[in-house]
């Protein structure tokens, strides 16, 4: 880890939310889910829905997105590809 400045030590809601990521890691690197207890359950990836985890003030499930953007730019790289 890099040093952190003197006086730039972070909110509470930062270290808060670094402990959440760290237990998530923590979770994922020993058992393949990253769900633990006291954390929001973070939903297994489905192409259909796109779940993805957003983390801010608050840690909670969502939507993918940009989803038809995404799936734009990944076609014209394709295409791209194949030339």
């Amino acid at each position: 880890f890099l040093p952190v400045p003197e006086g730039n030590r972070g909110s509470p809601v930062d270290h808060a939310l670094s402990e959440q990521m760290t237990s998530y890691w923590t979770n994922f690197a020993r058992t393949g889910n990253p769900n633990g207890p006291g954390l929001p359950v973070w939903p297994q990836f489905n192409p259909e829905t796109a779940p993805v985890m957003t983390f801010s003030d608050t840690t909670a499930p969502g939507l993918l997105p940009n989803r038809e953007g995404i799936a734009l730019i990944l076609r014209l790289t394709e295409q791209a590809a194949a030339r």
